[in-house]
């Protein structure tokens, strides 16, 4: 989801939320800035990290 808002246009992403079980949710902007780093792209055991909040 997070690769799918990064890749998307900003308008169509305005108004979307990521809802990640639990009581976390991800706005346009934190989702687009886990897209951007570096890490995100290259590791997936990071990406999962990072998304659940064991990274910030």
């Amino acid at each position: 989801m997070v690769r799918l808002m990064g890749r998307m246009p900003e308008a169509d992403r305005a108004e979307l939320i990521i809802e990640k079980s639990g009581d976390r949710n991800y706005g346009p902007a934190e989702a687009v800035a886990l897209f951007k780093r570096d890490d995100f792209r290259s590791d997936p055991c990071l990406r999962i990290a990072l998304i659940s909040g064991a990274i910030t």
